[in-house]
């Protein structure tokens, strides 16, 4: 038989290592079956052992009372052949009564005649005298006996009966008082009746016992029962031994074989039902590992999701060498992939999620894991000392495939990546930690231009704190009335007459300084802020031009306004509250309103002009698809960047650039604002080129509604000089 060896052994522990709970329900099933079979064997046994104890003991009372039968028998053998006148010493051979002997021929083997002096007279043994020769032997075994019981055999046929050691060996005996105290000499006074534990006597004796091994033995031997044979001084004579016949043991081997089907079938049973436990319990527990899986696995990319990127994060951080594991996370987000999604469709969008998860995964290093965030973001986690350059390579690697269109089936897209670091020793900081940081970093690569790395550094926290804490002057500016609203008047290019006001925000009272807008209007937009500081501006412009007739007021309004799915019930609100004309007031927006959610800025617009509010696109020509916008939004005017209408005399091109827009927005019958009009040269050029309303400082600074009003009075009466 082969051994198995450690091999076997190991894997056996490993098994059980990792299913603790099919091995723990496995061994109590074994346990149970072994426990009952035990049981059932201890049961078994503690009957049996009882069963054989109560037969010992129900044997050797039966031997005792077998026995005293026997003397019994021979007392009532010995009384009848004193009763029969031809009885031993009366001239006829002994016989035994009807009905009261052992052997039919032999009822006893020797009687013998003993005086009043229990002095032996004479006898017969087996039919023949005993021999004076052999008197004296009998007259020895027997004379102890006499001698104890002659008290008792004073009066006629007194009988008395024991055990004596003969020279034939142990020997039962009966003695019968005859004629005691007679004065006849030649008549004995007892006669003594014997018979010897001969084979036949002993067989009698067993078949009536119902055991056929009774013996006669001086010792009894190892494991046989008995009962002693004692003469009337108490001493053992011998012993009647027989063998234990085991009556228990026998039953139990009779009934072992149905019983052992029991415990068989029990066990099977037993096992049976712990097989289909073990069965529904893996069944169980291979759904749970699926689910498990399923719950860790993004469903999309099939990579690890961010739940599944911070278990193995912890996991990690336990089974490193050391406590001290250096880790770095990458956040990548992907740009323009909304584009894609809105362009080709969101099918195309989760194909280049699955395209990019496979080639992301392509660049990783050795001991680092890739997961999907969710929407547009992965992240990366590297381990080792050289996680920082690992990270760094694979997050330039991902930027150089962007560089080019990925290819899909049906189309090639381009998208580029916003990347952030974050270096981390454990220990230092939780997972948690390391991910904001990651993510800020992140953030910082889309603010400053997207497609670029930024690695985590302090600084990125502390502009993080003053952004908050600047939130939270805006915030408590509003309420104490920091904020103020100025405005910059539109003018018609050529008389230069104020058509309409443009409504500034400033933060003129702030304790610890002015802030220009450039400053807080960023943060006011991240935050969330916009929301009400753009609600602030538009009530205050209409309250102060409310009373002033003809007069237009532009507004500019944040993407993240439009977001707010309440934004066109607050501006029905603020028009209704301050009277203000909604065909007054005209709304600016830029290109990127309509690049994050062109058919929410398509149904504000709608849902707002039906009031008469107006729109205009600023920044125009400061984008790519600025003129697809013109031809898809009603808009009433188009705002020519700054950057092309404020440097026209000293750059050609950009001339021509701003002639061909201009060309354009009339072709589509819109009005064309030019801002940035710092000199008379740029406002002479650009009406030349057909501007219809000029914006800058030349024709008036941000003031606020007071001195607006003055600086409309002075364009008012140079454009009538001009028209004069």
């Amino acid at each position: 038989m082969r051994i198995p060896g450690p091999s076997f052994l190991s894997r056996v522990l490993s098994w059980a290592r990792d299913n603790s709970i099919f091995a723990v329900v496995l061994l109590s099933g074994i346990l149970s079956c072994a426990a009952i079979l035990s049981l059932l064997y201890s049961s078994l046994q503690t009957m049996t052992d009882k069963a054989n104890d109560i037969a010992a003991v129900r044997d050797e009372r039966a031997a005792v009372t077998l026995v005293d039968a026997y003397l019994a028998r021979l007392k009532t053998i010995a009384l009848g052949m004193e009763a029969n006148p031809d009885g031993p010493g009366r001239g006829a051979p002994p016989k035994p009564p009807r009905g009261a002997h052992f052997e039919a021929d032999l009822p006893v083997d020797a009687f013998l005649f003993f005086d009043s002096e229990l002095d032996f007279q004479k006898g017969s043994y087996q039919d023949r005298p005993i021999a004076m020769t052999e008197a004296a032997a009998w007259e020895a075994s027997l004379q102890p006996f006499l001698s104890a019981n002659a008290a008792s055999l004073t009066r006629k046929g007194a009988v008395e009966a024991g055990f004596v050691e003969t020279p034939h060996g142990p020997t039962m005996v009966v003695a019968v008082s005859r004629e005691a105290g007679r004065a006849s000499g030649d008549r004995p006074s007892f006669v003594l009746y014997a018979r010897h534990f001969t084979p036949a006597l002993l067989g009698a004796m067993s078949e009536t016992f119902r055991n056929s091994q009774l013996k006669i033995l001086q010792v009894p031997l190892r494991g046989d029962h008995y009962i002693p044979l004692n003469d009337e001084q108490g001493h053992r004579l011998a012993v009647l031994s027989w063998s234990d016949s085991h009556p228990g043991t026998e039953a139990a081997m009779a009934a072992r074989p149905q019983i052992l089907q029991i415990g068989a079938l029990m066990g099977l049973l037993i096992l049976l039902l712990v097989g289909g436990f073990l069965f529904g319990l893996r069944r169980l527990s291979q759904s749970e590992k699926r689910a498990q899986h399923l719950s860790l696995t993004d469903k999309l990319s099939e990579l690890p999701n961010r739940r599944a990127l911070l278990d193995m994060m912890a996991q990690g951080t336990r089974t490193r060498a050391g406590r001290m594991a250096p880790y770095t996370i990458a956040f990548i987000d992907l740009d323009g992939f909304k584009d894609v999604n809105d362009v080709h469709g969101h099918e195309a969008g989760d194909e280049l999620i699955v395209t990019l998860a496979k080639v992301f995964s392509g660049y990783l290093p050795a001991d680092a894991t890739l997961a999907r965030l969710g929407g547009d973001e992965f992240a990366l986690i590297v381990w080792g000392q050289n996680a920082r350059t690992l990270a760094s390579q694979f997050a330039q690697a991902v930027l150089n495939y962007l560089r080019q269109p990925v290819v899909l089936s049906r189309s090639a897209v381009r998208v580029g990546a916003s990347i952030g670091l974050a270096h981390a020793i454990w220990g230092e900081c939780d997972a948690s930690e390391v991910f904001r940081r990651a993510d800020m970093a992140m953030y910082r690569s889309k603010s400053m231009g997207k497609g670029r790395i930024t690695e985590y550094d302090a600084a990125i926290d502390e502009e993080r704190k003053g952004r908050q804490i600047l939130e939270e002057q805006m915030r408590d500016g509003l309420l104490c009335d920091e904020f103020t609203v100025v405005y910059q008047p539109i003018c018609h290019a050529v008389t230069h007459s104020v058509q309409a006001m443009e409504a500034l925000v400033r933060w003129p009272h702030r304790p610890a300084g002015a802030l220009a807008p450039d400053a807080f209007i960023n943060v006011a937009e991240t935050s969330g802020f916009i929301q009400e500081l753009g609600r602030f501006v538009l009530r205050r412009a209409c309250e102060d031009f409310q009373r002033v007739p003809d007069l237009r007021v532009h507004v500019n309004v944040s993407p993240v306004q439009f977001k707010d799915p309440d934004f066109e019930s607050h501006v029905r609100a603020i028009l209704h509250d301050t009277h203000f004309p909604p065909h007054r007031l005209e709304l600016e927006i830029t290109e990127s309103h309509i690049i994050e959610n062109p058919d929410r800025v398509a149904a504000i617009i709608s849902s707002l002009m039906e009031l008469g509010v107006t729109f205009s696109l600023d920044d125009f020509g400061a984008g790519w698809s600025g003129i697809g916008y013109l031809r898809h939004f009603p808009f009433n005017h188009v705002k020519i960047d700054r950057s092309i209408a404020g440097s026209i005399e000293h750059d050609p091109q950009r001339c021509g650039v701003l002639t061909g827009a201009i060309h354009i927005a009339h072709a589509l019958n819109l009005k064309v604002i030019a801002e940035g009009v710092e000199t008379e040269e740029q406002a002479e050029l650009l009406r030349l080129a057909g501007c219809d309303l000029l914006q800058g400082y030349l024709l008036g600074r941000p003031s606020e509604a007071d001195e607006a009003m003055k600086t409309k009075a002075l364009n008012d009466r140079y454009s009538m000089q001009f028209q004069a």
